[in-house]
């Protein structure tokens, strides 16, 4: 019993070390972010690179501030760029709301329509339709300017006035392969969930400062065409699920760099209900599990490191707390995460309030972040609610998205398992156009 005791007593003390100086990290890195948030927007608007670009909407359903959000990117302040907006069909409840903004529109816009394949992402279906669609009408048209730059949004982003400018900006470094930057949830008063949800997604963000850590986010990302091509990314893409994972490992894999567009950060509206928080936060933690493997093995360990840590520490803080004993050192070294959970938070929300104030002095911005750092005393539930949503993930590789139920066999294989039954209609007018195609290219006929 006493070996058993000395025992235990060397685990709880090794958690407790290990605990600890994983705060200290996790603090410090929140530390050197905002340095680098200060140097970053210190060089913000200094770049005369501008290059044409074609930026490309991918769009289903009606996102909250969709018609916003749309038309934030139809007036960037940027002299040479078009717009292609992205859905499945016309038959999309967002397809009449592009139609009002490309109406309106002061630049070159357009809507094209992805259908829907079966054989990977829908969309995927629309990015892909959108990079054809351009090249056939540079084709047909051979006095169009050519785009240099690819650019990609989500339509539930909402962009600040110069986030084409920034997003471009570090692609005139030619070891640059891929400039990305983040997104913050605004969250909503009286909805608890939505506040961890905004922490949950800065937690990533606190560590960008690291080459290593940079991912690429789909909802915001830029390459130049030539890499494009030269890397062969539409074959890539064929029978892909997660866009912007296997575009960020295959230009990693070729040499190039990912560079964090900082001051492009984008926002997006946290009025969602509580079972598509859920899905969201499971689909995401599913598909880096596939993707980005060394980065979710990383989280899952550390994470269950913490969590079982002050648990314990909670547990023995009680006996003792009971036995009217004071602390051990060890059990306050366990519980230390509850303290760096929440400086972490801090450290990431007064990142954002320097981002507002840049933006509110440039006027740059038509939504600002309205940043409150008490948010932070949510810290450690935001990273409870990451660990769950990890947990979740360890035996799965299916999700929901947009309605479509899918397996993730492997970063380039992908079944649909379920859909609505409308797609099928979809289904069969893709089939019908890609036969009449393969008929006009055999033929030679226009």
């Amino acid at each position: 019993m006493l070996y058993n005791s000395y025992s235990m007593k060397k685990i709880d003390r090794l958690m407790a070390w290990a605990t600890f100086l994983s705060g200290i990290f996790i603090v410090g890195s929140s530390l050197r972010m905002n340095r680098f948030v200060r140097q970053r927007l210190e060089q913000s608007g200094k770049s005369e690179y501008t290059p044409r670009v074609a930026l490309m909407v991918p769009c289903k359903d009606v996102d909250p501030d969709f018609i916003e959000n749309m038309q934030m990117l139809l007036r960037q302040d940027y002299p040479d760029y078009e717009v292609i907006f992205m859905t499945v069909s016309p038959e999309d409840p967002c397809h009449r709301h592009l139609k009002d903004c490309v109406a309106a529109s002061q630049v070159p816009a357009r809507i094209v329509f992805g259908g829907f394949s079966r054989k990977r992402c829908q969309k995927l279906d629309n990015m892909l339709a959108g990079i054809d669609a351009l090249a056939d009408s540079e084709h047909e048209d051979p006095h169009k300017p050519r785009a240099e730059v690819y650019i990609w949004a989500d339509s539930d982003a909402r962009v600040p006035r110069n986030w084409l400018r920034e997003m471009v900006a570090p692609l005139e470094d030619p070891e640059v392969g891929v400039s990305s930057t983040y997104r913050f949830y605004r969250p909503l008063p009286g909805r608890p969930l939505s506040y961890l949800l905004a922490l949950w997604t800065g937690y990533q963000f606190c560590h960008m400062h690291l080459r290593k850590v940079m991912a690429v986010w789909g909802g915001s990302m830029a390459i130049r065409r030539e890499l494009f091509d030269t890397l062969e990314i539409r074959k890539v893409w064929d029978t892909a699920l997660s866009d912007d994972c296997v575009l960020h490992n295959t230009v990693l894999k070729a040499g190039k760099r990912i560079d964090f567009a900082l001051p492009a950060m984008t926002t997006a509206s946290s009025d969602l209900s509580t079972r598509e928080i859920l899905i969201f936060a499971m689909r995401q933690c599913i598909i880096g599990k596939v993707v980005l493997k060394d980065i979710w093995i990383v989280s899952v360990l550390s994470l269950s490191l913490y969590h079982l840590s002050y648990g314990r520490g909670l547990f023995l803080a009680a006996k003792h707390l009971k036995q009217r004993k004071a602390l051990p050192g060890y059990v306050w070294g366990m519980l230390s995460f509850l303290v760096a959970g929440t400086l972490q938070a801090a450290g990431y929300l007064n990142a954002l309030k320097k981002i507002e104030t840049h933006r509110q002095a440039h006027d740059m911005s038509e939504d600002p972040l309205h940043i409150e750092r008490r948010w932070a005393l949510a810290g450690p539930l935001a990273y409870l609610f990451l660990w769950w949503s990890l947990l979740g993930s360890v035996f799965r590789k299916k999700f929901s998205w947009r309605a479509i139920h899918y397996h993730m066999k492997s970063e380039h294989a992908t079944d649909v398992l379920r859909y609505p039954k409308a797609l099928d209609r979809v289904q069969e007018r893709v089939v019908s156009t890609h036969i009449l195609r393969s008929i006009h290219d055999e033929s030679g006929n226009p």
